[in-house]
Order: structure tokens, then sequence, then C-alpha cells
């Protein structure tokens, strides 16, 4: 197939790598650029960098620009193609990616719509500090379907930063206040959660220590345990070419249009673009 150029998330970075592996594609005939997650928690940063890394592709020899991404917060509308035709899947998000389609998403939003989802991407990203490798900050879902981060304030995630943020309240403000404080504002968001989701992908060789770790903290949460098998069939679709023949799937950005939500079960359309 023509040489393509593909953007994904740093999240799916394994997935991708996997994939292309089994499908014995090369870097000659897909080049790949993840981009890091650390940008999926600024949107507008992400919006920015991703529009400036695909113009940069204008008149490079390319069949296609492939994006795995989903809208991700907007990120993506206004997404212009650069003189060569751009690609994604029809989601919100990259929860729908990893379970193969945005319907299997959406009924399981409908049947359990507090759930917390975990993917092996951002249990182990690699631009924040962990605690034992291990960073159990998931995704969690709002009602649009959207993926959203409401990981704790500031940033603070792991054990040893809530016990860090902790001693610092004891410090400013004394034991009481200092605990009021966890639970009224530190953990205030993990009200809205009702389950911990666990996305396990069968090439993962942590599945079984990053399932019991998702148990302990559904645990401690009051949280329902789900697991989920990963479905990789939409990015797969997206990296061997099948998107052209999958037009319900994905969109198909022609040169001089643009991507733009379609607030429909499309999810996204392509628009013209000002002359």
């Amino acid at each position: 197939m023509d040489r393509c150029k593909l953007f994904a998330c740093e999240v799916m970075r394994a997935e991708v790598e996997w994939l292309l592996a089994r499908r014995g594609l090369s870097p000659v005939s897909l080049e790949t650029e993840f981009l890091g997650m650390e940008l999926h928690d600024q949107p507008d940063k992400l919006k920015a960098h991703l529009a400036a890394r695909v113009a940069a592709q204008r008149g490079t020899p390319l069949g296609a620009i492939l994006l795995g991404l989903g809208l991700c917060q907007n990120s993506v509308t206004g997404l212009a193609a650069p003189g060569i035709p751009l690609v994604m899947p029809r989601m919100h998000d990259c929860i729908a990616l990893f379970l193969g389609s945005r319907g299997r998403f959406m009924a399981e939003h409908a049947r359990e719509p507090g759930t917390y989802w975990f993917a092996r991407g951002f249990m182990h990203r690699r631009d924040r500090d962990q605690t034992g490798g291990m960073d159990l900050a998931g995704r969690g879902t709002n009602a649009g379907g959207d993926a959203a981060d409401p990981n704790s304030p500031g940033g603070v995630n792991t054990a040893s930063q809530r016990e860090e943020q902790y001693q610092q309240w004891v410090e400013q403000y004394g034991e009481d206040n200092a605990q009021f404080l966890m639970e009224e504002w530190l953990d205030a968001w993990k009200k809205n959660y009702t389950r911990a989701a666990y996305l396990a992908w069968e090439g993962d060789p942590d599945r079984g220590a990053d399932s019991e770790a998702i148990r302990r903290h559904a645990a401690e949460n009051n949280w329902k345990y789900a697991s989920f098998d990963v479905d990789l069939g939409l990015l797969g679709g997206l990296l061997d070419g099948s998107w052209r023949h999958r037009p319900s799937e994905y969109l198909v950005v022609a040169p001089g249009h643009a991507i733009e939500a379609s607030h429909d079960e499309e999810v996204v359309k392509a628009v013209s673009c000002p002359a």
C-alpha cells in the first residue's frame, strides 16, 4: 500500500508496535510518531502540537496521514488535511478504540455510567512519577462519552504523592483539617464512580499484576471490578489499510477539508476549509 504516517497517543504504543509486528508492517510502509500523554492532559497543547505536526507533512509523498486518536476533548477539531488525506476512527476517545467499537463502549456506559477505565498505557505511563512502576490513574468517562481524567487535583495520584500532600496539610492546618481536605477535596472526584474496569490485553506482560492492583484499588474505593478483553480490530484496520473499505468506522478527510465534531452517531465529519 502507499506509504502512510501514523500519529498516535503514547497510551497505545505497545499495542501499535505489537500490531505492526504481527502484520509484518515496516517503518517504510507506516512511519509512526507517538504523542506524549502529557499533551492529552492539556487539550489545547495537544491541538496545537498535532496541527503543527500534520501541517509539516505537506508536500511529503504520503498516501494518507492516520490518526490514532478520537475527538479527545475536541483536540482534533479544525485539523485540516495538508494536501494529503487524513484518516481517523469515528470515536470520542481511546477507550472506544481499545474496546473495538463505539457501540461496545456506549453499551457499557449505559450499563454502568460511573466507570473508571484502566488501560496498560495509562497505568504505565512514562511521564509521571510512579510508585512501584505503576500509576493507577485510569480514564473516567462522562455522559457524553469523551474521556475525562479526573485525577486528584494537582496531579496527586500515587501513594507517595498522596502521603506527601497529607503531611504538608498536617503541618499547615493540623491533622483534623488535613483529613477533611483529603476526603472532601482531594478524593471528592471518586464519589462519581462505581466501577473499575480493566482493559485486559493479551500482549500485556503485566496483565496479572495489573489486574490484581486494580482489584485492590476498586476495593479501597468501594467500587465494583470488571475486566474487558481489548479488541484491536479498529486500531488494526487503521494500520493495515482496511479503513478504505469501512466508511462507517473511519472518517477520511480529503484535502481542502477539516475535521469537525458531528454530534451524532458518526462522531466526526469533514467540512470544507474556508477559501
